[in-house]
């Protein structure tokens, strides 16, 4: 970005050839209205530059070449070019601001680009699920969420089951709302599978359906595996336990019987060395 900006302000030095330039002035901001990630033909955009407001122009550029020169209007920080969008429209914008009248001549670098995509059909919708895996227990809660790139208003968003479409929902959302919700509140085998939506968006004329998004997959979570689990912890737990007491036993009859046959071996042959010394004596 630092190297768009440098490049669009010498290219365009020759327009203020004789003056001395000091880049010391902020960088605007440039920006899209409305903010589709694509425009169809016929629909137009907004280039929006923001710039400091001791600024007297703005400059705005498509590509590294001048698209056009405003000046500032009296009282306002910020200038707007309409654009209707065409193929030719298709690029990458930036602007740029300037304070003349003074020596030395200061200039912003150039904004951040916007881009201008022009496509022939709306685009594809994103979907996903709550949870990411769109693995629940059975009986638990999922959500469907469809994101689209609309146009305002009169949005309808469309959610189907299965690769034989059928409809399992149709919503139309607010103004302020690109995107849609279809919630399964109790899971269970007959509502899991797969799962695709599109939306439908008012266009210059009519109105045009997108194509279908991706597919996610819902699944239902089998019970009795989480309980065959639980049950082989127990039974592990158990057998562990029963280790330990049969262990502990066998510890203290091995002890036991130690303990025995020191008192029927050693305590004979201690009474016999005892007699033998006692008869020394004598």
């Amino acid at each position: 970005m630092v190297t768009f900006s440098v490049i669009l302000g010498i290219v365009h030095l020759v327009s203020l050839v004789g003056y001395e330039i000091v880049y010391n002035i902020p960088k605007p901001t440039l920006s899209l209205d409305p903010p589709y990630a694509a425009f169809l033909n016929s629909e137009r955009v907004i280039l929006t530059c923001r710039c400091q407001c001791s600024v007297t122009k703005h400059r705005y550029y498509r590509g590294h070449d001048l698209l056009l020169e405003l000046e500032r209007p009296e009282g306002k920080c910020e200038t707007k070019v309409n654009l209707p969008v065409s193929l030719s429209s298709e690029g990458t914008y930036a602007c740029q601001c300037f304070r003349e009248g003074f020596v030395p001549v200061t200039a912003s670098p150039a904004s951040e680009p916007v881009t201008i995509h022009i496509t022939d059909t709306l685009l594809k919708p994103t979907i996903s699920t709550a949870p990411a895996s769109g693995a629940v227990s059975n009986g638990q809660k999922v959500d469907i969420t469809c994101k689209g790139d609309i146009r305002l208003p009169g949005v309808l968003f469309f959610f189907y089951k299965g690769y034989e479409g059928r409809n399992v929902q149709t919503r139309a959302v607010l103004d302020t709302e690109w995107s849609d919700t279809f919630t399964i509140n109790s899971l269970n085998k007959s509502s899991a599978g797969k799962y695709c939506c599109r939306y439908q968006s008012a266009v210059p004329g009519h109105r045009m359906d997108s194509p279908l998004s991706k597919y996610v997959t819902i699944t239902v979570k089998e019970q009795y595996l989480t309980d065959a689990i639980v049950r082989l912890c127990l039974c592990a737990l158990v057998i562990i336990v029963m280790l330990i007491i049969i262990v502990e036993h066998f510890v203290t009859a091995m002890s036991l019987d130690g303990r025995h046959a020191l008192d029927n071996t050693d305590y004979p042959s201690f009474r016999y060395r005892q007699n033998r010394v006692e008869m020394s004596l004598d």
